[in-house]
């Protein structure tokens, strides 16, 4: 069951991993820490 579980998370992560070019197209190779940071700092959304 753990390795089912572990099996399901990886593939949520691949899913989320391939829809984020899509959403952010600009930001392909930026971690996601520093798009989530992109919303405390308004003027950086421009970039």
């Amino acid at each position: 069951m753990d390795f089912q579980s572990t099996i399901n998370n990886i593939t949520l992560l691949v899913q989320l991993s391939q829809r984020r070019p899509g959403r952010y197209p600009t930001e392909r190779t930026v971690d996601p820490t520093a798009i989530a940071g992109r919303s405390v700092r308004p003027a950086a959304a421009g970039r």
